[in-house]
């Protein structure tokens, strides 16, 4: 669930704005006092349902703000199972009473408006009704961090479903013979709860081995990955663990507590200064992006740049860009940093009118905003040449590559620049800049294949830059097909999975032995990822080590790199990785990496100093 689309009326200095096709990521950017946190104050007041206040109104008159919510048949199975609105067991019969009590649901989305009165009356209403009471039961979780501080809900909620999931049934006190019920206390459950081992009892069977379950469970682990995230991102010389309230009215909040192994001390959140708070909200975040229990959220973030140094806040922007595959992220900024891994599609520039209300304007110009922001890019200072690459891991094989077949290039002289897309604005601000020095055409987008038509990511790439050239005419090179290199297989890391080759470079024993251990992994769940999935529906059958053998080149085409590569390469460290992956480069001859050598061949930089073809 996301919202697509609001619509602000009469709040502070709002008197009336709209912000359409809203995406996973909507990124408010403006100078101070334009209103950016009163956009995001707007929000999350008509989520909440809390009154607001005379002195908060741009004028007179009610505040109104109203909100479209894309709701997916994934939440609404999830709504059928948790009983909102309608305790049918039957998914039709539920269904059927979920559009009777919210009538403006259309199918893909619900429309609704959050009214405050002058009197403080709050009430929410849709085309159908003036007040539906119902339309507050189907709104998403949403956390608003102001200053990457006020983190508490999240941090609770993250580590309830990482416990355990049955601490979130123990939390919504759901029947344990049916979760759409809520418990009536009536115990009669008791009896079959008698009849089990203290071993065999859930969470939710006995609040007495709660604690004991709680500790048992991933609590532990947890801990030690926040504290992990927490030393790298600059937090020694403080550890962290999360303690248990005893006291029973509070039975399910946790206490972070951060220990000091420098002095002894031991403080809570509240005791730590801004940037210590800034990085353990970092690290928490960061923790939870890839944890199979996580739930989808929506959240609010004010300037989560504040209190972090310039190289935090590019791993703030990085961790926010990999939230927000899973969770909506809307956040405000100041700082050019936090916008490098977005498209211009994800901002809204705000600003004051001549009335000194605050207004909107979705896909603004890109080179204004990184002037205005005071973007620029260093790492072009001193180079000859520039690959934009979409792996942060590419950063160190490209120059491997370079190295073996093309030695006399001087690899301080390249840039090498990773990027989560060859659209995203870090690759537009390189290239604006690029267009002001001498490099201009000196450089070479590498695009992933993807399994997807190459031709057309080619096509799809240039277009995305003559369009935006339209836009801010001037500021950027052309980008033409000699620019780009969309790879054959579907990422770099496929190209280092030649089975001869990893015999060579000590990966594996023995040909026979990667297969063995490939189709191992495919029948234990490569089968189930969606490149595999896409291969199937193509018609590539793989039911034994044969198949695999005869459609390997297909697997290297359409089969995610990330999942192959890790099967082979994960145990090794990072030293060592690097050591075989050069004894494999070693090994590897030009044909190895045909596309992308005959693409660096046609550059002239690059054929100039490429190895002699009769070596």
């Amino acid at each position: 669930m996301k919202i697509s689309s609001v619509c602000i009326s009469n709040y502070r200095s709002i008197d009336y704005l709209e912000i359409k096709d809203i995406r996973e990521v909507l990124i408010l950017v403006g100078k101070n006092n334009a209103g950016k946190s009163n956009i995001i104050g707007a929000v999350t007041s008509a989520f909440s349902g809390r009154v607001i206040g005379p002195n908060e109104r741009n004028h007179d008159g009610n505040v109104v703000i109203g909100l479209t919510l894309d709701i997916s048949d994934d939440d609404l199975h999830v709504f059928q199972r948790r009983a909102i609105l309608s305790k049918y067991k039957k998914y039709d019969k539920w269904y059927e009473e979920f559009c009777e009590k919210i009538p403006s649901y259309n199918g893909d989305s619900v429309t609704f408006e959050y009214v405050c009165t002058m009197t403080g009356d709050v009430y929410y209403r849709d085309e159908f009704m003036k007040n539906n009471p119902y339309i507050s039961e189907i709104f998403p979780k949403v956390y608003r961090l102001d200053n990457m501080s006020g983190i508490t809900g999240l941090e609770d909620d993250i580590l309830m479903f990482e416990g355990n999931e049955e601490i979130g049934k123990l939390r919504d006190n759901r029947c344990i013979f049916d979760e759409s019920r809520r418990c009536s206390n009536r115990f009669d459950c008791i009896g079959l709860i008698e009849k089990k081992k203290p071993s065999e009892l859930t969470l939710v069977e006995s609040a007495k081995l709660f604690q004991y379950k709680l500790f048992m469970s991933n609590i532990d682990e947890f801990a030690g990955k926040v504290n992990r995230n927490f030393l790298k991102n600059g937090g020694a010389p403080l550890t962290i663990s999360y303690e248990m309230n005893n006291d029973v009215s509070s039975l399910l909040k946790f206490e972070t507590k951060f220990h000091n192994v420098k002095n002894k001390t031991v403080s809570n959140l509240r005791e730590l200064s801004n940037g210590y708070r800034s990085i353990y909200n970092l690290s928490l975040l960061e923790s939870s992006i890839d944890e199979k229990n996580a739930l989808p959220h929506i959240i609010i973030l004010d300037e989560p740049e504040s209190n972090l140094h310039p190289k935090m806040q590019k791993v703030a922007s990085d961790i926010l860009y990999r939230l927000s595959k899973k969770n909506q992220i809307i956040f405000s900024t100041h700082s050019p940093h936090m916008l490098i891994n977005f498209t211009g599609d994800n901002i809204a520039q705000v600003s004051l009118d001549k009335e000194y209300n605050t207004s909107v304007a979705q896909k603004p110009s890109l080179s204004r905003i990184l002037d205005t922001l005071g973007y620029t890019a260093s790492d072009l200072m001193g180079v000859d040449f520039v690959f934009f690459v979409e792996g942060k891991q590419d950063r160190t094989r490209l120059p491997m590559l370079l190295s073996k077949f093309y030695p006399g290039v001087d690899l301080n002289r390249i840039s090498i620049i990773s990027t989560n897309s060859c659209t995203n604005i870090k690759t537009y601000a390189n290239l604006k800049y690029m267009n002001q020095l001498y490099i201009k055409d000196q450089f070479l987008m590498v695009r992933d294949g993807d399994g997807k038509d190459r031709e057309a990511l080619t096509k799809n790439l240039i277009g995305f830059y003559e369009d935006s050239k339209s836009v801010d005419l001037g500021y950027l090179p052309r980008v033409s097909k000699e620019n780009v290199l969309v790879l054959r297989y579907y990422s770099l890391e496929n190209y280092f999975l030649d089975p001869r080759l990893c015999v060579k470079a000590k990966v594996v024993r023995s040909v026979d032995e990667f297969f063995d251990i490939l189709y191992a992994k495919y029948v234990k769940y490569l089968y189930k990822n969606n490149s595999f999935k896409a291969m199937a529906s193509m018609g590539i059958k793989i039911e034994s080590v044969e198949d695999l053998k005869e459609h390997f080149e297909d697997i290297l085409v359409y089969g995610r790199g990330h999942n192959l590569y890790d099967i082979f390469y994960g145990r090794f460290k990072k030293e060592k990785e690097e050591e075989v992956l050069k004894r494999y480069i070693e090994y590897a001859d030009r044909e190895t990496f045909a596309d992308i050598i005959e693409k660096l061949d046609n550059i002239s930089y690059f054929n100039a100093r490429k190895v002699n073809t009769s070596e």
